[in-house]
């Protein structure tokens, strides 16, 4: 699958933190999934424009400089007995970091860990739900992406490069069997 939608997207929190910021760490935890979550937005790594100009040459040199992992700001139908709604007040409350997990259709999960600014409730028209907004401003801790792969022993991880060398490895077999 190359295209994908959002429907059946989730995104979830744990509140404890992993033993280690890679796959295995972020597996060991069981995050609560929030709920009737309607959007998620934006997030990863952005490197801000670091600009020099040198009088004799006139154009501009330009380099990476300090990186932003972003922020996001789900919404949600207000639900005030969901569990994952709850956890994000809870964050919202303490001034350590909680982790987060955004997974996608195909299996593919994204962890990262923010600090929760606000949990806010909007009330606007009468026909409309009541929502929440979350704001979440995500660490410099590096983005974790991986996939889970049912059926193997522990729920086997696998990262974006186990994915490619397995492919590779495939593409390799089948055109020695065809030669």
């Amino acid at each position: 699958m190359t295209a994908q939608t959002g429907a059946g997207v989730s995104l979830a929190i744990s509140l404890a933190a992993p033993a280690s910021y890679d796959p295995d760490g972020y597996g060991a935890l069981r995050p609560v999934t929030i709920g009737e979550v309607t959007s998620i937005g934006e997030f990863g790594r952005e490197f801000a424009t670091v600009t020099h100009q040198a009088l004799d040459r006139r154009g501009t040199d330009k380099r990476k400089g300090s990186f932003n992992n972003g922020a996001v700001a789900p919404t949600v139908a207000l639900d005030p007995s969901n569990g994952g709604q709850a956890a994000v007040e809870a964050a919202r409350d303490r001034g350590s970091p909680a982790f987060f997990r955004v997974t996608l259709q195909d299996g593919m999960m994204y962890w990262f860990s923010g600090v929760v600014m606000s949990f806010r409730v909007g009330v606007n028209g009468a026909d409309d739900v009541v929502t929440g907004t979350i704001s979440i401003e995500i660490e410099p801790l590096p983005i974790v992406r991986y996939r889970t792969v049912a059926g193997l022993p522990g729920d086997a991880f696998l990262t974006i490069e186990d994915l490619f060398d397995a492919t590779m490895r495939q593409l390799s077999e089948t055109l020695s069997a065809v030669a």
